[in-house]
């Protein structure tokens, strides 16, 4: 067995232990992720030639998610106000302050 091929099972064994996903285990620890896929392929072969068992991964696990309905679309009950030559349109749940202030801008500049 070479240095590399007995570091790579290490790494490998220690990640099997860690329950993370292999690519977070490797950007964890800084390998490459891509070398660990090559060497966890090779180490299987390797062993499985050799009569060796080769454990299972982890089955991945699945959570039931009940997805709420989108909230229903109501007809815009908005109302404009046209004076002169201005005109404001508020949509529903429009901000009361807003409208303050918008109004008290517009009286101003018709004083002017």
């Amino acid at each position: 067995m070479t240095d590399r091929e007995a570091a790579w099972r290490d790494a490998l064994s220690a990640h099997s232990s860690s329950g993370m996903p292999l690519s977070r285990y490797c950007r964890d620890k800084g390998l490459n992720y891509h070398q660990a896929v090559y060497w966890r392929r090779r180490l299987a072969t390797i062993d499985g030639a050799a009569g060796l068992s080769v454990p299972d991964a982890p089955a991945p696990t699945f959570s039931l998610v009940e997805l709420s309905e989108p909230p229903r679309q109501v007809a815009d009950s908005g109302v404009a106000i046209e004076c002169g030559r201005c005109r404001i349109s508020l949509k529903a749940g429009f901000d009361p302050s807003v409208l303050s202030r918008a109004l008290a801008v517009l009286s101003g500049l018709e004083a002017d």
